[in-house]
């Protein structure tokens, strides 16, 4: 934060929504013990986000102006970067002291101002333009039918000014709107006061459990929380990594960054840890260079360890290689040879194999100089195995074995089961008792035993999960049972790009993705086209496709895309062959958010 922003900050926003200082607790606040809302702004004032006025009042009554409200969304969203240079308004001259926060709410455009060139900056903002700029910074999704959806849900619709209807559209599909006394009434003209606008940030920043539900529009999703404050991967044990400045931390479900961003590299956490890495300082200072000047990468440039969930260090970093716990075990490796370290920071399983594999099931997989073998938790080898390729980690009693492009499955007694005949790219994992496999000319489903379960009848298959496997048939994707019933009909599909003007004849390959992912957690995340949502066991929109890409629920939360297209990609002319090369579909723009199960 730069001086002069943090001196207007700090010395210009007596009672206003935000403050960076100290906070009062609402239940000191005198007017808002007993009030609708008193749970919300109690929330917000522990978190640092609102305060109120000298005299123990926060005045929930009183209205934001547009400059107090561009100041809030640069609080509310810090990690925002600026997207255009910001615009130049009539009426906020370059002394005002509100100009900073305006030009930089203007840069990261949640604000356009008037077409007339001027902001109106002491103007009180309505109701439908906090909205309207909440939806827009989020990029929140639009239903197909603003105006129909609109008189639905609001009995004075008609009110809404032609330029909110879309953001209002949006915002009360993701689940912001708050509307107190009467949930059906929006009053979008209607000056905000700190009260309301205290209950959007509550709906913003995922403090859902801080306000009755009769006085929240209902939506269709609900944002985790705001995009601005990262998480790139699954949430597990309750937090996920995410990277800023060159480096990782974590978050936890409700977008805090409780370990801030240190690591080089960041995995999972597993069994209450998870293994992390700094520079290897000794190493790096020690690093070659090519004929450019340029450092030539070496060996060993990251020294891992594990912390725990409050980011302390549990296992120092001085491991070369750390992988995920499991069954109380973790792969490690120094000085080019892997072991096994346990939650103390203990030697487990000295370093002594040249690969490793996790436990799993009571075992684990070690390659030694003489060949494979499967050892227990202390070290003592209980099958040697006679095979020369990879061997994967049991699942289901199965171990993948792998050699070449070629994949087979062995039992934990080390004997081959299924001898290595399917190629690594048509087989899936055994899961549920069953494995997908490409068998002549199509995929069907293989037991443990390495017997046909389900006839190959489908372009494509995945693994079961909670009793279904997603199938492709005729170019679209369904689910079926372990019986191999048909229990959702294909009706699943790629995006394809819309063809060229110039060229509406061309070949356009649809995108390269996974339309139908197994179910997790009660729901599978399906696309339909250029939309994607999820769905129940019985084939029903729980969530419907909305976003441009999702991803399967983890620990409650789920990835997906806001905003973005289906674009093009390709169509250059070849001349060696004098054709044009065929286009493929590609995601391109949007913002990946993380949205809440529908049913926590």
């Amino acid at each position: 934060m730069g001086k002069e922003w943090s001196r207007y900050v700090h010395l210009t926003l007596v009672g206003l929504l935000v403050w960076v200082g100290s906070t009062q607790s609402a239940w000191s606040f005198s007017d808002t013990g007993d009030r609708w809302n008193s749970q919300c702004i109690s929330r917000l004032s522990e978190g640092g986000f609102v305060s109120g006025y000298p005299d123990g009042t926060f005045r929930p009554n009183n209205t934001v102006t547009r400059t107090e409200f561009a100041v809030l969304m640069l609080n509310i969203f810090p990690y925002f970067s600026r997207k255009r240079v910001p615009a130049t308004f009539t009426d906020v001259d370059r002394n005002y002291w509100g100009y900073s926060a305006i030009q930089g709410a203007s840069a990261r455009q949640f604000f356009t101002g008037y077409p007339d060139g001027t902001f109106r900056p002491q103007q009180p903002i309505p109701r439908v333009q906090a909205t309207l700029v909440v939806a827009n910074a989020l990029s929140l999704i639009s239903p197909d039918n603003p105006n129909e959806f609109l008189q639905q849900s609001f009995e004075d619709s008609d009110r809404i000014p032609d330029y909110g209807k879309i953001g209002v559209a949006a915002a009360t599909l993701g689940g912001l709107v708050v509307n107190y006394p009467n949930v059906k009434q929006l009053r979008p003209n209607d000056n905000a006061t700190r009260g309301e606008i205290a209950a959007l940030l509550c709906r913003v920043l995922g403090y859902d459990e801080t306000l009755e539900d009769r006085y929240v529009v209902r939506g269709q999703w609900r944002l985790a929380f705001p995009p601005s404050r990262g998480g790139f991967r699954e949430f597990r044990e309750g937090l996920s990594p995410y990277y800023w400045e060159g480096k990782y931390g974590y978050l936890n479900r409700n977008g805090d960054r409780v370990i801030p961003h240190q690591f080089v590299s960041a995995d999972l956490f597993d069994e209450g840890l998870a293994a992390v890495s700094i520079p290897n300082e000794e190493v790096l200072r020690s690093r070659e260079t090519d004929f450019e000047g340029n450092a030539i990468p070496a060996e060993n440039e990251e020294l891992w360890g594990y912390i725990d969930r409050e980011g302390n260090w549990v296992i120092q970093p001085q491991l070369h290689e750390a992988r995920r716990f499991s069954e109380g075990l973790a792969v490690v490796k120094i000085d080019g040879r892997y072991g096994y370290i346990n939650p103390n920071g203990e030697m487990a399983i000295e370093p002594q194999y040249q690969m490793a594999q996790s436990f799993s099931e009571g075992l684990a997989p070690v390659l030694t100089e003489t060949g494979w073998q499967f050892i227990d938790p202390k070290g003592t080898i209980v099958t040697t195995i006679d095979f020369s390729g990879t061997i994967y980690p049991l699942v289901d009693g199965m171990a993948k074995i792998e050699t070449g492009n070629q994949v087979g499955y062995i039992n934990r007694e080390g004997e081959v089961v299924i001898e290595p005949q399917f190629s690594r790219w048509t087989t899936g994992s055994f899961s549920e008792g069953l494995l997908p496999v490409f068998l002549e000319n199509a995929w069907g489903f293989i037991d443990r035993q390495g017997e046909v379960a389900i006839a190959p009848n489908y372009q494509m298959a995945g693994s079961f999960s909670e009793g279904l496997a997603p199938v492709k048939i005729d170019e679209k994707w369904g689910f079926i049972n372990n019986r191999g019933e048909m229990v959702i009909s294909p009706q699943f599909y790629a995006p394809v790009g819309a063809p060229p003007e110039n060229n509406p004849d061309v070949r356009i390959f649809p995108a390269n993705i996974t339309v139908a992912r197994p179910f997790s957690e009660g729901l599978a995340a399906v696309q339909v086209g250029q939309k994607a949502g999820f769905i129940d066991r019985e084939g029903n929109f729980v969530i419907p496709p909305l976003f441009t890409e999702v991803e399967s629920f983890s620990d409650g939360l789920a990835r997906v895309k806001l905003g973005g297209t289906w674009a093009l990609e390709g169509g250059n002319f070849v001349p060696q062959v004098m054709v044009f090369e065929d286009y493929r579909t590609v995601p391109e723009g949007g913002t990946w958010v993380y949205i809440r199960h529908p049913q926590p």
